[in-house]
């Protein structure tokens, strides 16, 4: 595992999903549908943290484990930071979409087993999953009248 400072890490706007390559984070700083830009850059912070230099190539077995395993990560970090709201807010945009659909990217994990990791991961820093699930049912309504707004 390697350390994450301001001089070894690029941050580049792109409109596109959002990714690492070696120590540059591509990131699409507009609000995300499966989450907020603190959880995404959190997660791609998790891939550096990790070591995962490349995952493309890598089997669909090993990239979804590299994927949960940047998405702890990066939930740590913001945890760590205070930032629990982001961690909610990310289950609670799975929640919405997992129930809808399922990932059509193999090399990631179902989105209803990412928000049951991500929940996992809050009851171990001391939440419940009632108020995991209370958050949930208060978010996601509004959550859905954002998403109108902008369409």
């Amino acid at each position: 595992s390697q350390g994450v400072d301001g001089d070894s890490v690029k941050l580049v706007e792109t409109t596109g999903t959002s990714f690492t390559v070696g120590d540059m984070i591509c990131i699409n700083s507009s609000r995300n549908k499966l989450g907020p830009v603190e959880f995404v850059l959190a997660h791609e912070v998790g891939h550096i943290l990790a070591g995962h230099c490349e995952i493309s190539g890598e089997p669909k077995e090993e990239t979804r484990a590299m994927e949960k395993e940047a998405d702890l990560i990066g939930a740590e970090i913001l945890h760590n930071l205070g930032l629990d709201r982001a961690i909610f807010e990310r289950i609670g945009d799975l929640r919405l979409y997992g129930a809808d659909c399922e990932w059509e990217d193999d090399t990631h994990p179902s989105l209803m087993e990412n928000a049951d990791y991500l929940s996992e991961f809050l009851i171990s820093a001391g939440y419940t999953q009632k108020e995991i699930d209370q958050f949930c049912e208060r978010y996601i309504p509004l959550r859905c009248a954002e998403l109108a707004e902008l369409n």
